[in-house]
């Protein structure tokens, strides 16, 4: 009996020497993965270079290899920022310019959910060229949030294009598409926020879960660019303008002021006061024409989402593009 309990406790005390001794070293193993989830990687568009596991540069175009946090802020031409991990990504947009001639501006190729916040108070402008699918491409969920501005211009097809959800939960968002502003495969849920996308060919119409109320309107005719456009109450306040930065056929509309009730849509109205990424920031409107879908020009709003005009959209040619 007595050699069994000595056997015991040596046993016992051989491990108490083992948890010992590696203890710092769990700990600083744990301590490094916490630190490393909320660690913010920085990338300088105007000073682009290489991050150890994290970042690499090649031909101006950055490849975001490992999950976490990235901050990126800066002007950057003709190049894509590619995420070729599966973790999850977090994109901070931080007074962003990128234009590209050619491809995408992001291309999520991997990760099965890429957040993209809008930094408060920042601009942020994205610009994609002649081979591109969508300006912000996603194989996995894409999620929108922030208070920041944040402008799309989709020069070939499409604004945002995602093969399976798109959340957008905040910010002030403004897509101008030569074909769509959203292109989404599975469920598109508007949460918050401002959105205009104006485009001239399909639209996605929202889920009934999402949180705000949703306008989407297939005119019957082609607007142009650099007009004055109008968001009304019945009572002739005025909730939204905005200049149209191309010309398009179908329009999108959803913010915090879509309650149940009726709405117009004014052209031509006159604004003063502040426009930043198209959108007056500051200021007041007067005047201006209602427009009409068919034979109302008065659009209400009973559900989350909300339709008016055809649901087949006539495809527009180049040749009716400037």
């Amino acid at each position: 009996m007595n050699k069994k309990i000595i056997i015991i406790v040596l046993v016992l005390f051989i491990v108490g020497l083992v948890i010992f001794f590696l203890k710092p070293i769990l700990f600083k193993s744990n301590l490094e993965t916490i630190e490393n989830n909320d660690k913010i990687i920085e990338i300088n568009l105007n000073k682009l270079e290489n991050i150890d596991n994290y970042v690499k540069i090649s031909n101006n175009n950055i490849y975001i290899n490992k999950g976490g946090k990235y901050n990126i802020s800066g002007i950057l031409k003709n190049g894509t920022i590619y995420i070729d991990t599966k973790d999850e990504i977090t994109i901070n947009l931080n007074n962003v310019t990128m234009t590209n001639e050619e491809n995408s501006i992001i291309d999520n190729r991997k990760s099965m959910k890429l957040v993209i916040n809008l930094e408060d108070k920042t601009n942020n402008v994205l610009s994609d060229g002649s081979n591109s699918d969508a300006v912000i491409k996603s194989s996995g969920d894409l999620y929108i949030e922030g208070n920041g501005k944040l402008l799309i211009y989709a020069n070939n097809k499409n604004g945002i294009s995602t093969n399976t959800n798109l959340i957008i939960n905040n910010g002030y968002i403004y897509i101008t598409a030569k074909n769509d502003a959203l292109e989404v495969t599975k469920e598109l849920l508007i949460n918050g926020g401002n959105f205009i996308g104006i485009g001239n060919k399909n639209m996605k119409e929202p889920n009934e879960l999402s949180k705000q109320n949703t306008l989407l309107l297939n005119f019957t005719e082609i607007f142009p660019e650099n007009i004055t456009f109008s968001l009304v109450d019945n009572s002739n306040k005025y909730l939204l303008n905005f200049i149209s930065l191309k010309e398009f056929k179908t329009l999108i509309l959803s913010n915090s002021y879509l309650k149940k009730g009726s709405y117009h849509i004014l052209n031509n109205a006159i604004c003063d006061g502040k426009i930043e990424n198209g959108l007056y920031i500051s200021g007041n409107c007067d005047g201006g024409n209602r427009v009409n879908i068919g034979i109302t020009d008065t659009f209400s709003i009973n559900n989350k989402s909300n339709w008016y005009g055809k649901r087949e959209i006539n495809i527009i040619t180049p040749d009716n593009f400037v």
